[in-house]
């Protein structure tokens, strides 16, 4: 939606898995012990011991108990323990569950017992509900860390109140001035003499002056605004004027605030998009339903499948798939809806942008991988659109046959033309699918009777706060802080109802996969009636979708019921987290400065392609285009030269300098051109955008996105492909000549009618061409954007090598290079012979490389 609301990937950048739970903080790994009997399990662990046991067993439900012992010979602070058990809780006391997802739960101390001093144990109890036999938790995992309060979150003072000659007594007083609980504190200061007594807290040291004290398990919580007062007597060796404690610092012990590893599909958990049957089903009939989605188009991705992109911003030509979301919008929702979640063999990890195991770099599951997604971009760089532009996108959507059409935006204002587009397709078994909006009520064409209006819920089931509501919301699905990808597939947490009707358009194609001759209003009427109930339908509609039920019962619904004949939604306890904050992400500082640059990147990577930009086209700038020639004209372009030549004008321009002087170059008529069409670009940009004098960081990136483009586009406008026999591939005895012999040059004069094999940004021609495109644009990135310098040919070698390292076969590696690095020019061009090659993993393969 036009208001779509974006929390930059959040805390999915600072977790930590930990024994395979995801959790984060200090973790103690232990083995399991073999259980005596059925009826208990022991866990031991580096300093603790936990037993699980029943104590009373009935058909579908026990009572239990769970004994934490401390086994080491220190205290185990403020506890809490995470475990995964399918049982569900009903109830538990002596203790409270601070977090709970389907399959996984957090149980933490009621603070009277949240300490645990070595060789003594606490325990709590539950009641739990089960399917016959009892799930016994494989592992335990205590969290926890030791972390200092920050200056700004406390305030601490002292008043004496009493006073004689070698000693006093003292109050301290601790005010929590931030929006967190302060738990299980400690306190440091600094004293002149000897602490002899303390009240309201345990000493627990003091040398050479400094003194530490802790709570008790009464007061070890400090709320937001609240004050917690300890008294201390303090003896001195001779009578002195007395200095009041000073130098006060605060630390406490608690599990880290993160979005846990698991909580990154939170959103299917909700949808019960992870059931058994679902996961059945999603495997029926793949790639049968064709999606239309309207939207800002979307990235390329070896985990999305986009069958067709087509672009209707005006201005625009040619979008580089890697580049041809204008708004990053169209990704998101393509990744929650339909991304496959699998590793990509082969793709680049950055390492320095962001760690390398980094849960950033994860892929996510959408609801249904399986569908063909055809992308219409109709949002532009500022995330709008026309009315116009909407119905040529589902226009063209209809002529690729595809049932279900997604509208990623929205209007306040009804458009009967756009109405009575929408009505004919749905009239001819078209489903529609749209988010009802971000503020007010439903918007168009959300509104109108032919399309499902889809609004958004927290984690906790409760409707976000900006979702519009009204007598048009049709169902609710998961909308307020799901993961998504962001640039170069980088996870980010985004909001709004845009990322909640992703996730009902899954379904729907889930469930025409079952039976493909069924109606739209069978597919509609189904997933109505077995949502589940949440109350309100002017917030809610018939509730939120609910995948394992109306997979279940899709031989219940008939063609001409009505959701009152027909709901069949069963009555179910929604798993949910218990807290919402346990949701809500966090940048480091340092990784937040790193992301936010990021936005001069895409819109450099993009600008070129606009007809604003002076620099569009690739007859008549084919070194902005990775061409490797004048089209008419014949005369060679060294794409190679071109991109690192972008790359210095960046570097030079990051260290405050100016845009360089024609005489330097080592090119100048090629580069002077070059640099020409930089400067124009830049301007045009920033003067669109009302920037009036853009800072050399500003103009540097932006450079620097231009050159990215440059090289992705070389894989497109500079490349041959061929369809090949996979037993031509594994022939080792063919060479490189040989499927140059069969290569035809790809074609970019147009847009390709169904099934042409030989369009140059057709993403199904030669796929492995895109992959090797993002990974090289990737290695620019991680390498030469973040440390601040150019780029050479090397470059190339490196990616080469890098890739085919990582692929597990001979057959993997030969299919990569045939299909991603038959450019025009590249020996040429690089200065890459055979010998420069890695010999263990690459020589082999390419042995009569040319």
């Amino acid at each position: 939606m036009k208001s779509w609301k974006r929390l930059t990937a959040a805390a999915l950048a600072v977790a930590v898995a930990m024994s395979g739970l995801g959790i984060s903080g200090n973790v103690w790994k232990g083995k399991q012990a073999q259980a005596k009997e059925r009826t208990e399990m022991v866990y031991e662990g580096d300093g603790y011991k936990v037993t699980y046991s029943v104590e009373g067993k009935w058909e579908d439900g026990y009572n239990g108990n769970v004994t934490i012992t401390n086994t080491g010979d220190r205290p185990i602070e403020n506890w809490e323990l995470a475990y995964k058990t399918k049982d569900e809780y009903e109830d538990v006391w002596n203790a409270e569950t601070t977090y709970h997802i389907e399959g996984f739960y957090s149980i933490k101390n009621n603070k009277a017992n949240a300490d645990i001093e070595p060789g003594q144990e606490v325990s709590y109890g539950f009641k739990a509900n089960c399917k016959d036999a009892v799930d016994f938790p494989e592992e335990f995992t205590l969290v926890g860390v030791d972390s200092e309060v920050p200056k700004e979150n406390v305030e601490v003072t002292s008043e004496i109140t009493e006073q004689w000659e070698k000693g006093a007594t003292v109050n301290i007083h601790i005010k929590n001035i931030s929006e967190e609980d302060i738990e299980s504190w400690k306190l440091e200061f600094q004293v002149l003499g000897t602490v002899g007594s303390v009240w309201d807290a345990k000493l627990v040291s003091q040398e050479d002056g400094r003194v530490t004290v802790k709570s008790y398990g009464y007061n070890s919580y400090i709320h937001p605004g609240e004050t917690e007062t300890i008294g201390i007597q303090i003896q001195m060796d001779e009578a002195v004027a007395y200095v009041e404690p000073g130098d006060f610092s605060v630390y406490q012990h608690k599990k880290e605030k993160v979005v846990l590893d698991f909580d990154k599909e939170w959103n299917r958990s909700m949808v019960r998009a992870d059931a058994e049957v679902v996961k059945e089903a999603v495997e029926k009939n793949k790639y049968a339903v064709n999606v239309g989605l309207i939207d800002s188009g979307v990235n390329y991705s070896a985990n999305i499948n986009v069958v067709a992109r087509k672009n209707f911003v005006e201005g625009y030509d040619d979008l580089n798939p890697v580049f041809s979301d204008l708004s990053g919008h169209g990704t998101a929702v393509a990744g929650i809806l339909a991304s496959n979640g699998e590793e990509v063999e082969g793709e680049y990890k950055f390492e320095n942008i962001i760690p390398e195991d980094s849960e950033l770099q994860d892929k996510i599951s959408g609801i249904n991988p399986y569908v063909n997604l055809y992308s219409a971009g109709v949002l532009d760089d500022n995330n709008k659109a026309t009315v116009e532009r909407v119905i040529k996108g589902i226009q063209w959507a209809i002529e690729n046959e595809c049932k279900i059409i997604h509208i990623s935006c929205g209007f306040d204002k009804d458009s009967e033309e756009l109405h009575k587009v929408i009505k004919e397709a749905y009239e001819n078994g078209v489903l529609f699918i749209a988010p009802a909006g971000n503020e007010g009520s439903v918007k168009y064409p959300a509104r109108y009777p032919e399309v499902m209006a889809v609004g958004s819920l927290n984690c906790n089931a409760e409707l976000a706060e900006d979702s519009s509501t009204g007598k048009g919301i049709e169902v609710v699905a998961p909308g307020e802080d799901v993961a998504a990808y962001g640039f170069m597939d980088i996870l980010e947490n985004d909001s709004g109802t845009s990322m909640a009707a992703p996730q009902v358009t899954a379904l729907a194609a889930m469930l025409w996969q079952q039976d493909l001759s069924k109606s739209n209003v069978f597919i509609r009427n189904l997933i109505d009636a077995t949502a589940n109930n949440l109350g309100d339908k002017e917030k809610y509609g018939y509730g939120v979708i609910d995948c394992e039920t109306s997979v279940k019962n899709i031989d219940g619904v008939t063609e001409d019921a009505t959701i009152e004949q027909t709901d069949v939604a069963e009555s179910v306890n929604l798993i949910m987290c218990a807290k919402k904050d346990e949701l809500v992400g966090f940048w480091t500082k340092k990784t937040h400065e790193d992301m936010v640059t990021f936005s001069n990147l895409k819109e450099g990577a993009i600008w070129p392609d606009n007809e604003a930009s002076g620099v569009q086209g690739i007859t008549a700038n084919p070194e902005f285009h990775g061409k490797y020639a004048y089209p008419n004209e014949g005369k060679r372009v060294d794409y190679v030269d071109a991109v690192i030549y972008m790359t210095k004008i960046s570097v030079k321009l990051w260290g405050g300098g100016d845009w360089p002087n024609v005489s330097s170059m080592r090119n100048p008529t090629v580069h002077d051109k070059i640099l020409n069409g930089l400067k124009d670009a830049t301007h045009s940009y920033f003067s669109r955008n009302r920037v009036v004098l853009p800072g050399a960081k500003q103009r540097s990136e932006f450079v620097f996105g231009m050159a990215l483009h440059s090289m992705a586009d070389t894989f497109a406008h500079s490349t041959w492909g061929a369809k090949v026999p996979k037993s031509e591939v594994d022939d080792k005895n063919k060479g490189w000549k040989y499927f140059r012999s069969k290569w035809k040059l790809l074609d970019h004069s147009k847009y390709p009618e169904k099934g042409a094999k030989y369009y140059a940004d057709a993403t199904i021609v030669a796929q492995k061409r895109f992959e090797a495109a993002k990974n090289m644009c990737s290695k620019m990135i991680d390498g030469a954007w973040k440390g601040h310098y150019a780029i050479d040919k090397n470059i190339y070698l490196s990616a080469i090598n890098w890739a085919c390292k990582n692929r597990k076969t001979d057959s993997a590696r030969r299919q990569y290079l045939v299909e991603a690095y038959g450019l025009v020019d590249f020996e040429k061009n690089t200065g890459i012979k055979s010998e420069k090659l890695d010999k263990d993993e690459v020589m082999k393969i390419v042995n009569d490389w040319r």
